[in-house]
């Protein structure tokens, strides 16, 4: 399974406030996995967000806490998720991105250089279930929706890994 980040739909009338640490691991959450939401991580910056640790606006989405998207961030992710699943729909149905680079261990490198030979590297191979990715996607556009039109009430809440 991996590292998954959370995403939540809440309430400021019934869910309270912004003491977000109780909606870790909700049964109620979608998931998106760290890898896919690193690789989506440059245009997820374009999104106003809200640090709630801070109590103050920054933009995209804590890598290892929790965001909350207002109002105010709501169109941008809407729009935001919503180009990334049509994107994805139109790939296979296991999508193979590429991840991170990679570089040998140190000791395996220093093996490598001891050999007189270049330490290779190289990038991840991420593979992701198109129809899941595409469907929590499409999901985060629907509450994004929901917080755009919500007046205030309704947020999006993110939990980091």
């Amino acid at each position: 399974m991996g590292l998954l980040h959370d995403f939540l739909l809440l309430d400021l009338d019934s869910d309270g406030g912004w003491e977000l640490g109780r909606f870790h691991n909700d049964p109620r959450a979608v998931h998106l996995h760290d890898d896919l939401v690193r690789y989506m991580g440059v245009t997820l910056k374009w999104i106003p967000t809200v640090n709630p640790a801070r109590r103050e606006p920054c933009r995209g989405l804590c890598m290892w806490g929790p965001t909350v998207i207002v109002a105010e961030g709501a169109a941008v992710a809407e729009r935001v998720f919503a180009l990334w699943a049509e994107l994805f729909s139109l790939g296979p149905s296991v999508l193979a991105l590429t991840g991170s680079l990679r570089c040998l261990e140190p000791d395996d490198a220093s093996t490598a250089l001891d050999r007189g030979a270049q330490p290779e590297g190289g990038y991840d191979r991420l593979e992701f279930d198109r129809d899941e990715v595409v469907g929590v996607l499409r999901h985060l556009v629907g509450w994004c929706g929901q917080v755009r039109s919500g007046g205030r009430r309704l947020y999006l809440y993110h939990g980091g890994v």
